[in-house]
């Protein structure tokens, strides 16, 4: 008898070290880059990068306080793409900041960073007067790109070089950024030359800056240079591809309910010429007949005509985001094929939203209804003005299918239509959002 117990507490402890060990918890997947110190009067930049685009940050929140200050002040952090990130300026000339960040993902969760005590626990920044700050300026000289060029896509180097002393140029932060967003963790250095190179880059024009930072917070020196992708390789090039696996097993007991369920899924990207070809894919232990499906599985082709013509077919389950008022980051299984042009983009989407869950019945009385499945046809073609206006028209249309189960209640149907105009100024740096929609429903859809 106690030779099965120890067999079983065996067994239990290396369940536990085997999901421990592969295990990839989504704030592993998130990057966060803040300051280390901060010149007052200046504004300080906290952002958060998402490496795994299939479990997107729907929204996050930075929290801040001078040290000493009873409560945390808040900022909603502002979606870049692949980033969010907010400024702040600190309210005293010197001193140490404190700031943590809650964030919703994309499983319906709160976390934070730090995640452990977050608000007893948080990052700092240390704050140092302006008057303190050194005003010598280190001389920074462009090797590549030249200011206009255009590059070849498969030939991007950023090269720069600051000729001073190691001792010096080591006591020295260095940032980078590129149209806007912070590339600083790519960056190499090797002694006095700092370089930059992707294996794959849009075309399109593009803006980088170089900044160095003194020992107090201070930016001593800049170089910026615009530069331009042609998108056409030099050579023909072969098949690249590029794959991300990631885990999560899961156990927790809440309230005398207990929970054991694991989550993993892939994320693949690759090229072949002027075909881009992507995948990914997310799977639980979770789903019941009775819930919405919980896996993901889908592809994506695009078909790069010209560096500013593209086709582009996505089948499985698919996010297609018009606005938020009419449709956004919606769970649909089906297709989606459109166009991206200089002047016109056009998006036509089919697909189900809900799957059909049956009801159930007794003595030809219904004693649970039904889930009807729901198919959605949207459309959304879109006009580009110039890089810096885009105007879109929508139009939504979602139904119950009657046919799917035999025992459900009366199928609705719902139509949105709308436009939507965005206004972009300074490399995206300066954004006008605007929507308007109006719907109807339909409460008894049959026929």
């Amino acid at each position: 008898m106690n030779f099965n117990r120890h067999i079983w507490l065996i067994t239990v402890l290396l369940i536990l070290l085997g999901g421990a060990l592969f295990a990839v918890p989504v704030q592993e997947q998130l990057y966060h880059k803040g300051p280390r110190k901060i010149v007052s009067g200046q504004k300080a930049v906290v952002q958060l990068d998402n490496f795994i685009k299939n479990i997107p940050v729907y929204s996050a929140t930075l929290f801040y306080r001078m040290a000493g200050e009873h409560e945390y002040k808040h900022k909603q952090m502002i979606d870049k793409g692949t980033s969010l990130n907010a400024e702040i300026t600190p309210a005293r000339s010197e001193g140490i900041l404190e700031y943590y960040i809650a964030y919703s993902d994309g499983f319906g969760k709160t976390g934070f960073l730090p995640s452990s005590e977050p608000r007893y626990n948080p990052f700092t920044a240390k704050v140092v007067p302006s008057a303190s700050a050194q005003t010598t300026a280190p001389e920074i000289i462009l090797l590549s790109p030249q200011p206009g060029e255009i590059i070849p896509s498969d030939e991007f180097l950023l090269a720069l070089s600051v000729p001073i002393s190691d001792e010096l140029l080591s006591s020295y932060e260095y940032r980078l950024t590129l149209n806007g967003l912070d590339a600083t963790r790519f960056l190499s250095r090797e002694g006095n030359l700092f370089t930059l190179a992707y294996k794959t880059i849009r075309s399109g024009y593009h803006r980088a800056e170089f900044q160095i930072i003194n020992e107090s917070g201070q930016t001593i020196g800049q170089k910026l240079v615009e530069f331009r992708i042609s998108g056409q390789p030099t050579s023909q090039k072969g098949f690249d591809y590029n794959l991300t696996v990631y885990g999560d097993n899961r156990y927790q007991d809440i309230s005398q309910t207990s929970d054991n369920y694991s989550r993993g899924g892939f994320y693949w990207n690759s090229s072949y010429k002027r075909l881009d070809i992507n995948a990914y894919g997310l799977f639980s232990s979770e789903p019941t007949y009775t819930a919405q499906p919980i896996n993901r599985v889908g592809a994506d082709l695009r078909y790069n005509v010209t560096p500013n013509t593209a086709l582009y077919l996505k089948g499985g389950d698919v996010r297609t985001n018009y606005n938020p008022l009419s449709l956004w980051e919606r769970r649909l299984r089906g297709v989606s094929t459109g166009l991206y042009t200089k002047y016109f983009n056009l998006d036509v989407t089919y697909g189900q939203t809900l799957q059909a869950v049956e009801g159930e019945q007794e003595n030809n009385t219904i004693t649970q209804f039904g889930t009807y499945q729901q198919n959605l046809l949207a459309i959304r073609p879109q006009f580009n003005f110039g890089s810096h206006v885009q105007w879109g028209l929508n139009l939504v249309n979602t139904k119950d299918d009657p046919n799917s189960v035999d025992y459900g209640g009366n199928p609705k149907e719902a139509l949105a239509v709308g436009s939507t105009l965005e206004l972009n100024f300074d490399q995206r740096r300066v954004i006008f959002q605007g929507s308007f929609e109006a719907s109807m429903k339909n409460v008894d859809a049959v026929g």
